[in-house]
């Protein structure tokens, strides 16, 4: 099912907010890629980047205040009714920018319904927009300027949440409250069971914190502080590794080809590259490029529009339908050896028999580039080499390695492995 996320940001206060769930989001659900909607007015720079850092996938989207201009005072929370004109999705879920997701959203992202919305404990007449599954019957213009003119066909008003409630009080799916927990229905709640957390205010708001329960406080401030955290890491491992487009020309990409040319008779037909970092393949061959935090540098050197911002390990493409699969400096970035297991066999499904998985690697076990403890590398989280991989392969399904350690360690630190499927 064809899902995107949608969120409208109508005041410099809620950015930071916002911020800290999308964070909250990727660290419980770290495949997740769904195309992002921010519905704004402005948003400075410095925190789009910081946004995209932390879910890339996000399609910014600037309000048309002219369509608001007439409506009540509170017509900057109607802005997120953008989100039932987004074409081409069978279901856009929102979610307020004071939310905090603290576990996987699997379940969650089940839900099939017209529109879906949970019932407050305390008003049982009225359902909260905070969280709000929106189904594909009603993702059309027809939707959209009903909802835009509520105010004119009854003298409606308030804010979303009062429009929502009326507009389809006859087709509202109630959801469960752990997907929409309020802060003063904590209590109500198994809290291992709660998905998300609706924090309502702005957390650092004087008056709130009082009324808050501490509990419910310090975890959003943990995930402020692991985001802040995350948010330096990745700033200083860009300035670390930012080049521009003559560094890559000139050296980069030289090293890149030279590595290339013990792999390149396996790089025919129809494939694709996987985590291409700075420096892409660059061959008539290959049909696609796959990135979840692509580097702008490597979007100036290939076609843009074959260019899929997404997981690499996780994609899903046409079982037996190509004739490689490469990857260059990128498996060793995942979380374990288990999720490299499942990557390698997920992308072994793409291949043809007879196709090729083509990996190029750090050589960390003989010394030629420092370990994971060693600190070479912040984003590298496994220790690789060819012990490992011949270990590794044991795990894989219908792959066997045809060659390893072929190039020169006189002259790079990057080993090759090349599985066939059978």
């Amino acid at each position: 099912m064809k899902t995107a996320f949608a969120t409208s940001i109508s005041g410099e206060a809620f950015i930071e907010l916002f911020k800290v769930f999308l964070f909250s989001l990727k660290k419980n659900n770290p495949s997740i890629s769904f195309p992002y909607f921010v519905f704004y007015d402005t948003i400075p720079e410095k925190d789009k980047e910081e946004m995209l850092q932390i879910y890339p996938n996000i399609c910014f989207q600037k309000v048309n205040k002219a369509l608001y201009i007439n409506k009540n005072k509170n017509s900057s929370k109607w802005w997120i009714f953008e989100a039932y004109n987004i074409k081409g999705f069978d279901k856009v879920i929102t979610f307020d920018a004071d939310i905090l997701c603290v576990k996987h959203i699997d379940e969650f992202l089940e839900i099939e319904c017209k529109i879906g919305m949970h019932r407050e404990i305390y008003r049982k007449t009225s359902f909260n927009s905070g969280v709000v599954i929106i189904g594909k019957e009603l993702l059309n213009t027809k939707t959209y300027v009903k909802l835009l003119n509520s105010e004119k066909e009854e003298g409606r008003y308030g804010n979303d949440q009062n429009i929502l409630n009326w507009r389809f009080k006859e087709i509202i799916t109630e959801i469960s409250m752990n997907f929409n927990v309020l802060v003063n229905e904590w209590k109500c709640v198994n809290e291992w069971e709660v998905v998300f957390i609706h924090y309502i205010h702005k957390p650092n708001h004087d008056l709130f914190k009082k009324r808050l329960p501490e509990e419910l406080l310090k975890r959003w401030e943990q995930y402020y502080k692991e985001m802040q955290s995350f948010l330096e890491r990745r700033k200083q491992f860009i300035m670390k590794h930012t080049v521009n487009l003559q560094t890559v020309k000139t050296q980069v990409r030289p090293n890149f080809e030279y590595q290339l040319q013990y792999v390149k008779k396996f790089i025919y037909g129809q494939g694709i590259d996987m985590g291409c970092g700075n420096c892409p393949l660059i061959d008539d061959s290959c049909t696609m490029w796959v990135d979840e935090h692509p580097q702008p540098i490597a979007l100036e050197q290939i076609d843009k529009n074959k260019f899929l911002i997404a997981p690499a390990q996780t994609l899903k493409v046409g079982n037996g339908t190509l004739d490689y699969v490469h990857s260059s400096h990128m498996v060793e970035d995942l979380g374990t050896r288990e999720e490299m297991v499942e990557c390698l066999n997920n992308w072994a499904t793409f291949l043809k028999s007879g196709g090729h998985l083509v990996i190029l690697i750090p050589d960390m076990e003989n010394g030629r580039y420092p370990t994971v403890e060693d600190g070479g590398n912040p984003s590298h989280k496994i220790n690789v080499g060819k012990k490992f991989f011949e270990e590794l392969v044991k795990d894989l399904k219908g792959l066997k390695i045809i060659q390893i350690d072929t190039i020169p360690h006189d002259k790079s630190c990057s080993l090759d492995i090349v599985f066939e499927k059978e």
